[in-house]
């Protein structure tokens, strides 16, 4: 699998542009999630709620404003079909009203239900996973008009991600509230590079570790990876 950290306001709005929940249609040809569906009903009431919570958020303007480390599972269209032409800036929304906060407050318990975790899933996902020369051979020779989707961009498989909020700075003091807040995303494997792409015509930057120390420095915590001097070191400390 694969795991994107988006940090910063801006996190929000980018993922919005680029996550788009599959929207299922009577006349949509049979994929891996109607098959799923069919053999378990259950799975298409989750995949709605997932869906309306997700179109609730819309009215988010940072990922602060929601709670604290919740998880979240999304059927998302194929990144690719989100793309814009070129780098765009994702602007973010209004910030979130207390008339239109209510769906915070009555959250559904099988919001965090993915079958990202079900490994014969994943593998088919990356088997019939329309490869990125393929994709523009048939968008060359089907596309009629410039920017409208063709019909085998409305057959593309749904890609199962799941997100992950991060708080941010929780120490006022030090530290404006909810800095550093953003989203981890983990996806399939297959679906990296598409979804790298899309992040970044979007606005996101790319940053390394060097960014990463630097923002953990910020918000007045460290954050030592696991496979460093530091990292063991503090390992051994905590847990001795």
């Amino acid at each position: 699998m694969n795991r994107f950290r988006l940090t910063g306001h801006l996190a929000q709005s980018v993922l919005l542009h680029t996550f788009k929940p599959k929207n299922l249609k009577d006349d949509t040809p049979t994929t891996w999630l109607h098959t799923l569906f069919a053999q378990n009903p259950d799975f298409k009431s989750i995949h709605e709620n997932q869906f309306e919570f997700w179109q609730n958020c819309s009215d988010i303007g940072s990922p602060g404003e929601l709670v604290s480390n919740m998880i979240l599972a999304l059927n998302i269209e194929d990144p690719r079909l989100n793309r814009p032409k070129k780098r765009t800036k994702a602007q973010p929304q209004q910030p979130l009203s207390l008339s239109n906060s209510d769906f915070l407050f009555n959250m559904p318990d099988n919001l965090a239900q993915s079958t990202l975790w079900n490994t014969k899933i994943r593998d088919g996902l990356c088997k019939s996973m329309i490869t990125p020369s393929e994709y523009s051979k048939l968008r060359a020779k089907h596309a009629v008009v410039p920017g409208v989707r063709c019909q085998f961009e409305e057959e593309m498989q749904a890609v199962p991600i799941i997100i992950i909020q991060r708080p941010g700075s929780q120490r006022p003091q030090y530290k404006r509230l909810g800095y550093g807040c953003g989203w981890d995303v983990i996806a399939p494997a297959g679906y990296g590079m598409p979804i790298w792409l899309s992040l970044i015509m979007w606005g996101a930057k790319p940053g390394g570790l060097r960014e990463f120390a630097s923002i953990a420095r910020e918000m007045g915590t460290e954050e030592y990876l696991p496979d460093t001097i530091a990292g063991i070191c503090n390992f051994c400390i905590i847990f001795t």
